[in-house]
């Protein structure tokens, strides 16, 4: 049996070296490039991995457009009391609203620019109900705001107009009175 698989060895051997002399230039063995290979398992764990990671960042980032904006609920409105309302729109707001409205392609100025802001209403809507809050009044303010831009400062170029809306909730009733 030994005899039979050493001849069988020899002429495995006897043809090798045939095949190599037929066979132009030098052979020398390659290693083969092997993708990645997940078996069940594995593609589950990259999957599931991915999808938390994907879950956390999306959990994570603040939400865009109108929903972004958190409307502030401040005290009550006492009888004889003056309202007061949020402060005026900050240069910066007033520039990122102009940015917003400009059509694509155009900038925003930002050098020897002047701000001018308006108050033009003030008013507090009746009694509301209003989910998750409970009974409130909104508070509306609405600002012109002007921005007047020129390439010398004491020269004014142009100027483009913007209207903000501060709005915010005031707390009547029984909740207004809880701690």
């Amino acid at each position: 049996m030994i005899a039979e698989l050493e001849a069988q060895i020899a002429d495995l051997q006897e043809r090798v070296d045939e095949l190599k002399q037929r066979l132009p230039g030098e052979v020398t063995a390659q290693p083969r490039r092997r993708w990645l290979r997940f078996d069940t398992r594995g593609l589950l764990i990259l999957l599931t991995a991915t999808s938390l990671l994907l879950g956390v960042v999306a959990w994570w980032q603040p939400p865009r457009g109108a929903s972004a904006k958190r409307i502030p609920v401040l005290g009550p409105i006492t009888s004889g009391e003056r309202v007061t309302i949020l402060p005026p729109p900050s240069d910066a707001e007033i520039l990122r609203a102009l940015e917003k409205a400009l059509p694509k392609g155009r900038r925003a100025p930002t050098s020897n620019v002047r701000i001018v802001r308006e108050k033009i209403a003030d008013f507090v809507d009746p009694v509301r109900v209003y989910p998750m809050i409970g009974p409130a009044q909104q508070h509306h303010a609405h600002f012109k705001c002007t921005v007047y831009f020129g390439r010398r400062f004491w020269r004014r170029d142009g100027a483009y107009v913007v209207y903000i809306d501060h709005n915010h909730l005031h707390m009547t009733g029984e909740l207004a009175s809880a701690p």
